[in-house]
């Protein structure tokens, strides 16, 4: 199992990455102050493709663009926003590169990917850009950005064919593009060439900007480099940490937080002012709170830091163990609360649905209770043709089937009414369903499940035989014993009786068993008969 965190640039939102054999997830956590709190409700859960590989993962359009304040009318209807959506604050998007041809665009206000980028072709690397709506994207030999609202790559400059391991869009009076490997590159974006470079003692693992200085770490290392920018990068520092560096991240405009396995160290410039005590996998900041991210397994969990002391002990919170009173059992068949059925008449039902399904607020609960509770197929079939005579009826087709999908595809093998309800809708409405960009990944997650319930149904189904033929074999021996017993306490008259039995009660065991001596008899018979035959033979000479 391999987890780990990302955080935007506003630390308002938190993405955790679970990646592991036939389980891909993305969850994506809001913290809506500024304390360090986090809701304990997902604010998006995105279940992806279990065969796929997630080579890289970044936020992108949530910092301000450039360095100028303002930006140009044009500049901005280039990237499809307006002056206002912009002055207003970017909302972070999360880049997901799988097996390194495709890119997901995830929202944290969105229940299904934005957009799914296929023409990118072996995409290594992604990273944030300071061009809102675009992201830059490391190619075999070409560094990109890609806009988001044209759908386009807007920028594209040729590099070496070489192995790089991280990519940062920096900033400052002139902005360019970092590309580490066995060296840092540094690319301008405008000229589309090299405008610099930085030797390094190793393939570089993590660099970080903050404010005119660049972090550089390399692999299996416990050191940082330090380079000042504005001096053409010029080594001014070299910073010694307590362990091997995982990630550098930045804290504040002068502030970074060297990462590693159970130290955290914050360095303002190339000062050391305070250190993190703990297994920390994270630690990024808010407006006035720090937030430090632990892993228990891939369950993460958020520890908030109001001040950066000189030595802080962050421990995971231990889980109290539950009595066996209050333990769940290792199998629980039917763990969902009943819902009483109550079958409303079409027109009724129809009114219901589409008060849930076109507030402002779609409440995914009482949508669920609803279709629960009502499993007369009549009904069903009179409220989706009620549905299609509606002026609604595209949201009321998309919020049903996306509700009811994902319901269906998170348990496929359990016992359900909304399966019902799920076969009608795509019987009435599957044409226009299938037609729909923003629920193919629906249909793909339902399709996914079903075939791994499938598959999981042929694997109880096999454990089921075996353990039939275990049960079967335990109770013909405890026949065979019970017979023992009882043959013990007969007449000597019917010993021959019980030694035949006996003999064909042990020839049954053996093929209970799986085990058969025939060949063995065979061998016995073949000899025996060869020694009647010489006999014979003798005999016969002599007369």
């Amino acid at each position: 199992m391999t987890a780990f965190s990302t955080a935007d640039a506003s630390g308002l939102f938190v993405a955790s990455v679970i990646v592991k054999k036939a389980r891909n997830e993305v969850q994506i956590r809001v913290f809506p102050g500024e304390n360090g709190q986090v809701s304990d409700e997902l604010v998006q859960r995105f279940d992806l493709d279990a065969l796929a590989e997630i080579t890289s993962v970044s936020w992108f359009n949530d910092v301000e663009a450039g360095t100028k304040k303002k930006l140009k009318k044009r500049q901005a209807e280039s990237n499809g926003l307006l002056e206002k959506d912009v002055a207003s604050g970017p909302q972070g998007l999360l880049a997901v590169v799988l097996d390194s041809s495709e890119v997901l665009v995830l929202s944290p206000y969105s229940e299904t990917p934005l957009h799914r980028i296929t023409e990118l072709k072996k995409v290594q690397l992604v990273a944030g850009s300071r061009t809102p709506g675009s992201f830059w994207a490391h190619l075999p030999s070409a560094l990109i950005e890609y806009s988001i609202s044209s759908q386009s790559i807007s920028t594209s400059i040729k590099v070496p064919k070489s192995t790089y391991t991280c990519i940062q869009h920096l900033a400052g009076s002139r902005e360019l593009v970092a590309l580490g490997g066995l060296a840092v590159n540094f690319y301008d974006p405008v000229k589309k060439t090299l405008s610099g470079k930085i030797q390094t003692e190793g393939t570089v693992s993590a660099l970080q900007q903050a404010g005119l200085y660049l972090y550089v770490a390399t692999e299996a290392s416990n050191s940082v480099e330090v380079y000042d920018l504005s001096k053409n990068n010029e080594h001014i520092g070299t910073l010694e940490s307590a362990g091997e560096i995982a990630k550098i991240n930045r804290i504040s405009e002068n502030q970074v937080a060297v990462v590693s396995a159970n130290v955290t160290e914050i360095y303002t410039g190339v000062e050391l002012t305070s250190t993190v005590h703990g297994a920390v996998e994270n630690l990024f900041s808010q407006k006035s709170a720090y937030v430090a991210v632990l892993y228990d397994r891939n369950q993460p969990e958020f520890e908030a830091i109001t001040e950066l002391n000189k030595d802080i002990q962050i421990q995971a919170k231990q889980k109290k163990k539950k009595t066996k009173k209050e333990a769940s059992p290792d199998v629980t068949l039917d763990s969902v609360r009943p819902v009483e059925i109550d079958n409303l008449p079409p027109l009724e039902l129809y009114s219901s649905l589409s008060a849930l399904l076109t507030a402002k607020k779609v409440l995914k609960t009482k949508v669920v209770r609803l279709c629960s509770s009502n499993d007369d197929e009549e009904s069903i079939k009179e409220t989706f043709r009620l549905f299609s005579q509606s002026d609604d009826r595209e949201v009321l087709v998309k919020n049903l089937f996306s509700i009811v999908s994902t319901k269906v595809a998170s348990d496929p093998l359990s016992k359900s009414l909304l399966s019902l309800w799920l076969k009608w809708i795509l019987l009435t409405h599957g044409g226009y369903i299938l037609k729909q960009d923003l629920l193919r990944d629906n249909l793909k997650k339902l399709q996914r499940s079903f075939e791994d319930g499938m598959t999981m149904m042929l694997r109880l189904l096999a454990l089921q035989g075996r353990l039939h033929l275990l049960k079967s074999h335990a109770e013909f021996r405890t026949q065979v014993a019970e017979a023992e017993v009882s043959e013990d306490g007969s007449d000597d008259e019917f010993d021959a009786d019980d030694d035949a039995a006996e003999s064909n009660v042990e020839e049954l065991i053996v093929y209970a068993n799986g085990e058969n001596d025939d060949f063995d008899s065979v061998d016995n018979i073949e000899e025996s008969f060869a020694e009647g035959s010489e006999d014979e033979f003798v005999s016969f000479d002599e007369e």
